[in-house]
């Protein structure tokens, strides 16, 4: 049986987490209205669809709407949820909460609070503001999942497996999110170290080949066709004012290498 802060965390997880879902999802009832959300057989909606199901405030949707309640053999290809009142309601009592895997709820309505909510839910080690979904906070502090550090939120080692789960987190703790990003700003570095280089090459090239005068007045003045080919935001975009004279004084400096 679940302990006294992990069923009030249970109850604002699945409050939380179906109200989500119903914000995300296309409600495909016939007529409509109905609320019967179809989940798209994408695992960040089947995932906290089947928890819900299993906890008895989701029903899958059959033929002609009739509910299917957990379990059933075939997965329903569309969901409805109890509204807020009544989900309550169904989980009040903690002896007949059905013994669900409580990391599984957590990393669904995780997963969906960063992943499909705005603004989204930090997921970074540093303390962090959260002023949407309140008691689910208040649920995690109680619960040992997140400290309260003066007005913001710290999450503690306690959630590292919920956040494992979704890939919010590597298995040394460290966001998936900025890993994602360090490798990123490490290739566009060297994507644009090899732009640039090459861009000395050509300019070095074509001041030999008209004379360093020729050229001076050329990169002043007629250069607006020249682009680089990489930069850090994806754009590109001519080389301009002060960016020409430190190109120039590259070029320089690269022809006074090759003539000694």
């Amino acid at each position: 049986m679940f302990t006294e802060a992990e069923h009030r965390l249970i109850i604002e997880l699945a409050a939380s987490t179906a109200s989500h879902l119903a914000a995300v999802l296309q409600d495909t009832s016939q007529p409509p209205g109905q609320g019967h959300y179809w989940h798209m057989f994408d695992s960040s909606f089947t995932r906290p669809c089947a928890v819900l199901w299993q906890l008895g405030v989701a029903f899958g949707c059959g033929e002609s709407g009739r509910d299917i309640p957990w379990p059933e053999r075939r997965f329903p290809g569309a969901f409805r949820f109890l509204d807020d009142r009544r989900l309550r309601g169904r989980l009040q009592d903690r002896r007949s909460l059905p013994l669900i895997d409580l990391d599984e709820l957590l990393g669904c309505w995780l997963n969906l609070a960063h992943g499909h909510a705005s603004p989204p839910l930090p997921v970074a080690r540093h303390p962090f503001e959260m002023t949407r979904c309140a008691a689910v906070m208040a649920a995690l502090t109680n619960g040992g999942y997140a400290d309260r550090v003066e007005n913001r939120f710290q999450w503690t080692p306690r959630i590292a497996p919920a956040m494992e789960a979704f890939w919010l987190w590597e298995h040394d703790g460290t966001p998936s999110a900025e890993k994602d990003d360090a490798i990123a700003e490490l290739h566009a570095s060297q994507m644009l170290s090899q732009a640039d280089a090459e861009l000395v090459g050509r300019l070095t090239a074509r001041a030999k080949a008209t004379g360093e005068l020729e050229f001076v007045t050329w990169l002043r003045d007629d250069m607006d066709g020249l682009f680089i080919d990489f930069r850090a935001d994806g754009t590109v975009s001519p080389l301009r004012g002060v960016e020409r004279i430190r190109m120039l004084k590259r070029v320089h400096a690269r022809l006074r290498e090759t003539r000694h």
